[in-house]
């Protein structure tokens, strides 16, 4: 039952996917991929920049949003300086068709987490191709 527990975590902690969104230049253009500080206490850029969190939390952007509305939302949040959005990966409740995307397409083509749909996860993808823009 413990093991079981555990697992149930490990997969949750699976589904979520952090997408960082580089500022327009209007402060500072930060440097990715993220890193620890030397001192271990805050987030900084690969030149040592402290990164300032400023999220929004778009739990279904993946599996809710087109591509064209995800363009439209993650141009929006940039234009407003967020730099993090905050995704789950595999949506299970929340958006229209759980666990399905906006075109129909679910994250496994059989099992759950062993055989996974390549068209869903190229949407993903897409998502986060976009927001790293």
């Amino acid at each position: 039952m413990k093991c079981k527990r555990y697992m149930s975590l490990f997969l949750i902690l699976l589904v979520f996917e952090f997408i960082c969104i580089g500022q327009t230049g209007k402060i500072y253009q930060y440097s990715y991929p993220l890193k620890l500080s030397s001192g271990n206490r805050y987030l900084t850029d690969q030149n040592d920049m402290p990164f300032f969190w400023s999220g929004d939390a778009a739990w279904s952007l993946i599996a809710q949003l087109s591509k064209q509305d995800a363009d439209l939302y993650l141009d929006n949040r940039k234009e407003k300086g967020f730099t993090v959005i905050m995704v789950s990966l595999i949506e299970h409740k929340f958006s229209t068709n759980a666990p399905a995307n906006f075109y129909g397409i679910a994250p496994f083509n059989d099992k759950p987490f062993v055989t996974p749909n390549e068209k869903y996860f190229a949407h993903a993808d897409y998502i986060i191709n976009a927001a790293a823009q």
